[in-house]
């Protein structure tokens, strides 16, 4: 399933069938479930909720007790069978704008979250992405209306969003571990935003995707000492500035002190870094890179691709480098760089890359570093680590398996070459240890590497790739 769609309410069921009724109107056009939650309701109301519920792609989950409203989406969550998780408030309405344009963002720019802009019945724009609260912002927005910021024409990165819509695939839900649910109402949302942002998740606003919204405030303006909203909202502002600082030049590290209102193009490569693979032949780096790629949006340059159809090419060059690689030597610096210097400067700016192959020495690792410092481009080194034994013994048995790919219970499409015998891997081994350790040792001493286990079953290799990049 492509969509699951979340709403929480409670008390009342006239707002929940508005937006059913909404979704039916205008539906996503993917496979989408619907997920209602009944956060605590009187039973009366819960039986409206059921009859809402009936047939059709609508779930409803009815809660014993008020959880709150993070609480109730994580909830949810559990149950989500959909790529991408939507949540909604029950007082949204779908229009023939809201649905096209959000998924095509998310498909270019899967580690995001988003929103639509939201607008009142009348058409009227709300402000659904604001600068994160300060004490001054909450306790002047108490006594005076808010001046309202412009909200942008294009797709822009914005502090946060309000949870009354937004939109992310479920892996980035599971990266900012959803809401925090000791936030019972209010500012879950400022701090999910918050948490994406110290993730390098950017969250963005996708101004061409429209929805209403209703225009109540649960959180009120002035100072309602006798309402019980009221006490909640301070209660979560609180809790709030504890967990991050009480100004906007925060504890933290004053992420938002001088926030940058930025279009989309001009995030470099929408906060996801470009991704340096490095590991013996055999770790299973470059199953994992295409696991990467088809997941997050990665564009893979494979060194050993773009040099195997070199070499099979009826050039000098093409000839020269198949000799060079079938006695398990290195393709000098000045041919490997020429090639990668051509591809980087011929990059479109918004996908990120993973670099597999490339740099094996540190002649390559700073020629590579400037040539991506050149493009304004930022990496991530990640080596996936295999002691010799482990490689010699996959290496081995490499093309065992052709059917399948799987050489003892790792994925690959890698061909057994002439030199895979342990004459030859054990030069290549030697190789690595002697032109490649030293750039890894580089990176780790200048707390650049982040390294995982890939003796694992792949599967495992995956899960702590994904981890330690923060996509889970």
């Amino acid at each position: 399933m492509k969509l699951t769609l979340i709403t929480v309410t409670y008390g009342e069921a006239t707002r929940a069938k508005a937006l059913v009724q909404s979704l039916l109107r205008f539906p996503p056009p993917c496979d989408w479930q619907l997920i209602l939650v009944d956060n605590g309701s009187p039973k009366a109301v819960t039986s409206q909720l059921r009859e809402i519920a009936e047939g059709g792609n609508i779930t409803l989950i009815p809660l014993r007790k008020n959880m709150g409203y993070g609480a109730a989406i994580n909830e949810a969550a559990a149950f989500a069978k959909g790529e991408i998780i939507g949540i909604l408030n029950p007082d949204i309405e779908a229009t023939e704008k809201t649905w096209e344009p959000l998924l095509a963002f998310l498909q270019q720019y899967p580690r995001s979250i988003i929103a639509p802009q939201l607008v009142a019945a009348n058409g009227d724009q709300l402000q659904n992405a604001r600068p994160a609260e300060s004490v001054w912002s909450l306790v002047a927005g108490r006594f005076a209306s808010k001046k309202m910021m412009p909200q942008p024409k294009k797709p822009t990165a914005v502090e946060w969003i309000q949870g009354s819509f937004m939109l992310m695939r479920r892996e980035i839900f599971a990266a900012v571990v959803g809401f925090d649910d000791r936030f019972f109402l209010f500012f879950e949302d400022t701090d999910l935003c918050r948490t994406a942002w110290e993730k390098d998740i950017p969250v963005i606003l996708v101004p061409d995707a429209t929805a209403i919204h209703g225009t109540e405030r649960l959180s009120g303006n002035g100072i309602s000492l006798f309402k019980k909203t009221f006490w909640i909202h301070i209660h979560s502002a609180l809790k709030y500035w504890r967990k991050w600082g009480a100004f906007r030049w925060s504890k933290k590290g004053g992420l938002f002190s001088n926030f940058d209102y930025s279009p989309v193009e001009k995030l470099s490569q929408t906060h996801m870094k470009d991704l340096i693979l490095l590991g013996k032949q055999g770790s299973g780096k470059g199953t994992q890179g295409k696991i990467l790629a088809e997941k997050w949006g990665y564009q893979i340059f494979e060194t050993g691709a773009e040099l195997r159809a070199i070499a099979a090419s009826d050039t000098d060059l093409g000839r020269e480098v198949k000799e060079i690689t079938e006695r398990g030597d290195l393709v000098s610096n000045e041919i490997v760089m020429r090639i990668v210097a051509n591809f980087i400067g011929n990059l479109d700016g918004k996908t990120p890359v993973i670099f597999d192959g490339i740099p094996r020495s540190e002649e390559q690792r700073a020629s590579l570093e400037a040539e991506l410092e050149k493009a304004n481009r930022s990496w991530q080194p990640l080596l996936i680590h295999l002691t010799d034994k482990e490689a010699m013994r996959r290496l081995l048995s490499r093309g065992t398996a052709a059917d399948t790919g799987a050489v003892f219970g790792v994925a690959s499409t890698a061909p057994k070459r002439a030199d895979d015998n342990e004459a030859g891997i054990a030069r290549r081994l030697q190789n690595f240890a002697k032109h490649t350790q030293p750039l890894i040792d580089n990176w780790g001493d200048r707390g650049l590497l982040i390294s995982v286990n890939g003796e694992q079953e792949p599967a495992a290799v995956t899960t702590e790739v994904m981890s330690a990049l923060g996509l889970s």
